[in-house]
């Protein structure tokens, strides 16, 4: 018998941390349902912060706003990869970037990190449309007035981003030909 056809969004978001990780030397990351069930959960509460405590935790995560469920790719790739590669030029070999404690340099390469961080094995992502919630997206006063109601959550397992750990977990990239969403 054939394997069940995997749904399209898990598709586009295996394939797109699985280009950009090869391109940093790391392996293949896999779906995990049960990080995209809590995903779904915390996208849900439509409020812009991360929560990495949701069913107990024990996750790395990014979180976007605005882009609808079947641009998935554009968040991944353009956003948290393309958009934020080039920011971590300066601090690969570091075992800790000098920055990490600044809040604006850290959200402007710390979701291209947890993409390509060597020990995550598993993601779990989910988009929810916050219209639904009928309050749109709380917390979105210093992100932008004009984004969509659109709540991407993306947990990871392992989590990265550990201070001591960035020398070993963030590999250059290889040079690979630079990929966009489709």
């Amino acid at each position: 018998a054939a394997a069940p056809e995997v749904p399209r969004y898990q598709r586009h978001v295996i394939d797109h941390h699985n280009v950009h990780r090869r391109n940093h030397s790391v392996a293949d990351i896999h779906w995990d349902q049960g990080l995209a069930d809590t995903a779904l959960k915390t996208a849900k509460t439509c409020v812009y912060a991360h929560d990495v405590e949701m069913d107990g935790g024990g996750y790395g995560q990014n979180i976007a706003a605005g882009a609808e469920e079947t641009n998935i790719t554009a968040i991944l790739t353009e956003i948290f990869y393309n958009h934020e590669m080039m920011n971590f030029e300066k601090w690969y070999g570091w075992e800790t970037p000098g920055d990490i404690n600044d809040h604006d340099a850290f959200i402007g390469w710390g979701h291209f990190t947890q993409i390509v961080w060597a020990d995550t094995t598993h993601v779990g992502c989910a988009t929810y449309d916050c219209r639904f919630s009928g309050k749109g997206i709380a917390g979105l006063e210093n992100v932008s007035k004009e984004c969509s109601p659109y709540f991407t959550v993306c947990n990871y397992k392992t989590s990265g981003n550990f201070p001591g750990q960035f020398n070993k977990m963030v590999n250059r990239p290889q040079g690979h030909p630079v990929v966009h969403w489709d």
